[in-house]
């Protein structure tokens, strides 16, 4: 179950790098965010589960521990790299794509949601900012698409464990 997981997360990941873009549209996303969930929906069930298949009944608590733990470092890194790309390069971008008349307005753009929604679509100012926004985007894609080989791989190594024979008390329908 957990391998039928991995096209969705190819696809969904892969995919983004071309739908991830201003101008595109809103479904083509969503489709993308479906393939992910998918294959995170598959993978919330069965890494816990494999967790638990491979280890005695008294330990089944120390591993879904472990399992969270390291859940939680995994996440904490990938919010740590996509946060570094946001905050490093989306001022630059603003920057680079903002009309030379506007350029003092970067830093005050990146800041402010409200700024940055204050001109309206088709502006100079508005486009620039959309055009940063996409660029940063697809940055933050190609790091998640330089990580899934790995993702693959840890999914891969998994041991098929027979869950249907391991029981220690109960009936097992």
């Amino acid at each position: 179950m957990a391998v039928s997981g991995i096209p969705f997360c190819v696809l969904g990941t892969a995919l983004l790098y071309h739908f991830r873009q201003p101008g595109e549209d809103i479904g083509y996303l969503v489709m993308c965010q479906v393939f992910h969930g998918i294959s995170g929906g598959l993978w919330a069930m069965t890494g816990p589960l494999a967790l638990m298949a491979s280890v005695g009944h008294q330990d089944i608590a120390v591993v879904l521990a472990l399992h969270g733990m390291f859940s939680s470092v995994g996440r904490s890194i990938g919010l740590g790299i996509s946060g570094a790309i946001w905050n490093n390069d989306l001022p630059v971008e603003i920057y680079r794509e903002l009309p030379d008349n506007a350029k003092n307005q970067s830093a005050a753009l990146f800041g402010d949601m409200r700024l940055q929604l204050h001109d309206p679509l088709g502006t100079p100012i508005r486009d620039a900012v959309v055009a940063a926004y996409g660029t940063v985007q697809r940055r933050m894609v190609i790091a998640g698409c330089a990580i899934l080989p790995f993702i693959v791989a840890c999914v891969l190594v998994w041991r098929n464990l027979p869950i249907d024979r391991k029981q220690t008390k109960g009936t097992v329908f």
